[in-house]
């Protein structure tokens, strides 16, 4: 007669407790895991690279702007808050070309009013250029 002994595992205890836990996590995740929280979208801003001088006179000041957004969004309260350093002043003009990726609105910009350190740009719509059919 043989002598029939039941056969010894080979791993240990804590292997097949590792080995559990790892599949229950891959199952049912920790519902208080860290996680990437969803970020706001981007508000859309001037860029210091979007504008450049193109003339300056004493009384007047004329920047060209190339942005990608439409010329509605351009005109919205904010969007120049990021052109401090670029010291717009009252009645400046600038050439716009809105929504540079598409088809492209061309306009003229004046700034009425700056706050004493280049912030708080408020433009107005001057104006607005249509291509003739």
């Amino acid at each position: 007669m043989s002598n029939h002994q039941p056969t010894k595992e080979t791993k240990s205890m804590s292997d097949a407790v590792a080995q559990f836990q790892e599949y229950h996590s891959s199952v049912r995740p920790d519902p208080f895991r860290e996680y990437e929280a969803p970020k706001p979208d981007e508000i859309p801003r001037a860029a210091f690279a979007d504008i450049e001088l193109l003339s300056a006179t004493y009384p007047l000041r004329i920047f060209t702007m190339r942005s990608v957004y439409p010329i509605e969004t351009v005109l919205t309260p904010g969007y120049f808050d990021g052109l401090a350093d670029c010291r717009l002043r009252r009645l400046d003009r600038i050439e716009l070309l809105a929504d540079a990726h598409g088809e492209g609105t061309f306009a003229t910009l004046v700034v009425d009013h700056v706050n004493k350190s280049g912030g708080d740009v408020k433009v107005s719509l001057l104006c607005r250029y249509e291509r003739a059919a």
